[in-house]
């Protein structure tokens, strides 16, 4: 799997790019706010479609401009495509494969998969639920189209519902409006949940690889907490009729807030180490690790789905490590997957240079180091 060519027109603070990769390391180096991490922006967007930053289409045009544009070509399988991405102020971005329109965003994801590793994914551990269910809906959007498409159809049903428990508060609607709805719900829910418990007992299986990989004496382990089941084994029919029966218990309470408030868009993954809770009862550096091992796991997930490593970003994330921590990180690093990697300095990076291509990023334009 990799990305062998990257253009860009005026996205971010890059007026134009182009520039051709190493099938490895490729490590962009420059002081901060030059546009290094808008490289890795931009790779991931080829992957998932959108920024890691969260951020409204308009804001990845270059300031003054009405429209940008990603192309790149690709390889994955030994097949070679063209992607290209037009982003239009005001009107959304269209997105081509090999001349080909994908009108959806579900028809185009699957054709790379990308990982970010970056200094806020300490919030996987520490930060709220919201972290850790979009790490699991990342991972299970990129290996699978079903949980994909129901997915998207519970997050549709659940916006259409929220928006009768509120017509009801104010008694524009009568209650039984949310028959039809409910049934939707509770579908989509049941195959969304097991996906989702199904994935949390594999990637268990490969952090236990990996901790016994590194030489670490301590076991990490995630718990689905999820709002129905709380933890406790189910199937997906169970989980559609107990979701159902939960709905219909709380229904006062949903209609007083005007919100959904159980279901897969309230679940959680509890972090374990050493059966204890590890946002609670673990160090600074503990974390770090397990961050950098959940990263580690997705990789590994999706090599058994594909048999393909994913393409790796990792930006700034070696200033944030200690010694022994690089080196889980470097000792991962297999020659066949391929990395993008941002920084200060290229001496943080001595382990890697013989086999990488160093680009100097300088106010929004690349070049190869010479002392490459």
């Amino acid at each position: 799997m990799r990305i062998t060519t990257l253009k860009l027109k005026n996205f971010r603070n890059y007026q134009e790019l182009d520039i051709d990769f190493s099938d490895h390391s490729n490590i962009f180096i420059g002081n901060n706010a030059q546009g290094k991490t808008n490289l890795l922006e931009a790779l991931y967007i080829i992957g998932s479609t959108k920024s890691f930053r969260r951020v409204h289409d308009d804001q990845l045009l270059k300031i003054g401009q009405n429209n940008a544009g990603i192309n790149a070509e690709i390889i994955k399988k030994g097949l070679k495509k063209t992607i290209k991405f037009d982003f239009i102020a005001k009107t959304g971005k269209k997105i081509w494969v090999n001349g080909k329109n994908s009108k959806k965003i579900s028809d185009y994801l699957g054709n790379i998969n990308v990982i970010l590793f970056c200094p806020e994914d300490l919030m996987l551990i520490k930060g709220e639920a919201a972290f850790r269910r979009r790490f699991i809906d990342s991972l299970l959007c990129q290996t699978d189209n079903v949980y994909l498409s129901h997915l998207i159809n519970f997050q549709r049903v659940l916006k259409q519902r929220n928006f009768l428990l509120k017509d009801i508060q104010e008694r524009k609607k009568a209650k039984d409006v949310l028959g039809p709805w409910d049934e939707q719900l509770v579908s989509f829910a049941g195959v969304i949940a097991k996906k989702r418990d199904i994935l949390i007992k594999n990637v268990n299986k490969i952090l236990e690889m990996i901790y016994k990989k590194l030489n670490i004496d301590e076991k990490m382990e995630i718990i689905y907490k999820d709002t129905i089941f709380k933890g406790e084994n189910f199937e997906e029919e169970e989980y559609a009729t107990k979701y159902k029966n939960k709905l219909k218990s709380i229904n006062f309470e949903e209609i007083r807030k005007g919100m959904t408030i159980i279901g897969p868009h309230r679940d959680d993954l509890e972090i374990k180490l050493d059966n204890l809770n590890a946002r609670f009862y673990s160090s600074q550096g503990q974390q770090r690790t397990m961050a950098i091992s959940l990263r580690m796991a997705e990789v590994e997930y999706i090599y058994s789905v594909f048999s393909e490593y994913p393409i790796l970003l990792l930006d700034d994330i070696f200033s944030e490590l200690d010694d022994k921590r690089k080196g889980y990180l470097i000792k991962f690093l297999k020659p066949d997957i391929q990395i993008f990697i941002t920084g200060t300095r290229v001496s943080d990076f001595s382990q890697m240079i013989p086999r990488a291509r160093v680009f100097n990023i300088n106010q929004g334009k690349a070049a190869i180091n010479k002392n490459e």
